[in-house]
């Protein structure tokens, strides 16, 4: 009995020795600006694109190099953009690679709620464009 506890320690020591060896970090990539990565990024309530609409313009907040929500006041976030009528998507360039955490708000006109949700998202040192569904939800 003690051989196996001691052959299942020694097993368990080992798998996790080699998973963490073999994890594989990038240490060149910090979000932010300045690289050649870029995002197109749409804002969804379940399926239905959630777009700027008179009176109630979307906007799309950015925190960088992390994957968690940082708050959602909008001095928790780095930048922010703000979408207008004439398209349906935030069209965001020079990034570098790295975490980044997006945060939606807008107006859904089927339900005429304002609906607000986030994700986080790394981009890969090689990426180029990226396409981003956030998905928001109905403001209780």
């Amino acid at each position: 009995m003690k051989n196996r506890i001691t052959f299942t320690g020694i097993t368990l020591f080992i798998m996790i020795t080699l998973t963490m060896a073999c994890r594989k970090e990038n240490d060149n990539c910090k979000g932010g600006t300045g690289g050649d990565n870029s995002m197109m990024v749409y804002l969804k309530h379940h399926s239905k694109l959630i777009t700027a609409v008179p009176g109630h313009a979307d906007t799309l907040f950015i925190k960088y190099d992390t994957n968690e929500l940082p708050g959602e006041d909008p001095s928790d976030f780095d930048t922010f953009y703000v979408g207008d009528t004439l398209t349906d998507h935030f069209m965001i360039t020079g990034l570098n690679c790295g975490d980044y955490y997006l945060f939606g708000a807008g107006w859904d006109t089927s339900i005429t709620q304002r609906v607000k949700g986030g994700i986080p998202v790394t981009i890969d040192d090689d990426a180029g464009q990226i396409t981003v569904n956030v998905p928001v939800t109905e403001v209780h």
